[in-house]
């Protein structure tokens, strides 16, 4: 799931998780890229362009729902997952994270 997750109500972010939980096989991963909501301007620079491409694009302004790389991983945690992070941002503006989950 790149750059999706954020667009979700904090219970559909919940939801959905379960639900890559429960169809992921034994070995299966999930890719999850998030902004770091903990990661200040860069962060910043990053969700104004979210709210760039969603007004151009033609759709209306809404409330982005973004959580810190620790908040991601706790939600992971709770869901069945056991989680690493990889910085991705590095030559960038933005505060991206790659997050590499697996079943428990």
């Amino acid at each position: 799931m790149l750059d999706v997750s954020h667009y979700l109500e904090y219970a559909d972010q919940c939801g959905i998780l379960e639900r890559a939980h429960e169809a992921l096989s034994d070995g299966g991963i999930l890719l999850l890229r998030v902004g770091n909501a903990a990661g200040g301007v860069r962060f910043a620079v990053g969700k104004w362009m979210d709210q760039m491409v969603l007004l151009v694009s033609g759709r209306e302004f809404r409330r982005l729902h973004c959580r810190s790389v620790v908040e991601w991983r706790d939600l992971l945690s709770s869901t069945g997952f056991e989680s690493e992070p990889v910085p991705m941002s590095s030559g960038t503006p933005f505060a991206n994270v790659l997050i590499i989950a697996k079943p428990r």
